[in-house]
């Protein structure tokens, strides 16, 4: 069973312990030849692997990435966490326990964690003061909440850091792609992509698409519960943002190609 509850739930199936290591096994197998394809693909695009290819982890995505130098990426693809829907933590330390045969002793504190935090110490109204069109946005009987609505500012000011890094390694003219689904926060809607779209363009984004995409029904959703949706989750957006060529630069060479 998917402890997270993030998959629809199929019958129970018995399995003999031999049974058990041969179907992990063969998926196992069919995981090195993906991830050897990926490698096989990768190398005709880049001769110099060791060098294009890194992996930084763990890393959070608020702060600067390590040895990722400003303007050095075509393309980010991101997913960020949900809005005090899915208890993250748990579901790591429950995969790390058993993959490693033990409960790890430091993870991701959800004290800390995007979408879960309680954004303690959180000017909510300061920065509201200076992100106004937010408000069109949520509801405005959870703007009177005050110990809501400061959680709910403290995840957007978090993915609006995170939109300033994405900012930073992009090359001009490049592009993020962001998969987000929309919350439900005492029983109405709230648009979380439209506030997405407002912090990028605030940063200097150009919105490119945000297009609804439906899930079907036996691919990944999520339950009835108190928090985050209502009902499973049918249906996610797709925002694409472009990063566009700075003007000044432009003019810049133009005035001292006259000049010359």
């Amino acid at each position: 069973m998917d402890i997270d509850h993030t998959r629809p739930h199929r019958s129970v199936q018995q399995f003999r312990l031999a049974r058990v290591l041969k179907a992990y096994l063969a998926r196992l197998d069919r995981t090195i030849s993906c991830l050897g394809s990926i490698n096989t693909a990768y190398s005709e695009v880049a001769e110099d692997r060791p060098r294009s290819a890194r992996v930084v982890c763990p890393h959070d995505a608020r702060e600067s990435l390590p040895n990722v130098s400003e303007d050095s990426q075509t393309l980010v693809v991101t997913s960020p966490p949900y809005f005090n829907a899915v208890d993250y933590p748990r579901a790591h330390r429950m995969s790390i326990c058993w993959m490693n045969g033990y409960a790890p002793v430091d993870l991701s504190s959800r004290y800390n964690y995007i979408g879960l935090h309680n954004a303690t110490g959180f000017d909510s109204n300061g920065w509201l003061a200076v992100h106004s069109g937010i408000r069109k946005v949520v509801p405005a009987d959870i703007l009177t909440d005050e110990s809501l609505v400061r959680r709910l500012l403290g995840f957007y000011a978090d993915l609006e850091k995170a939109l300033q890094e994405i900012w930073r390694v992009l090359r001009p003219e490049g592009h993020a792609v962001i998969v987000m689904g929309d919350n439900v926060i005492k029983g109405q809607r709230v648009a979380s992509h439209r506030v997405v779209v407002q912090l990028a363009k605030a940063i200097g984004f150009e919105k490119r698409v945000a297009s609804q995409r439906e899930i079907a029904t036996l691919r990944r959703r999520y339950p009835v519960g108190p928090f985050g949706f209502d009902g499973p989750m049918t249906h996610e957006f797709v925002l694409v943002l472009k990063k566009p060529r700075e003007k000044s630069r432009t003019k810049k060479r133009r005035t001292h190609g006259g000049t010359r």
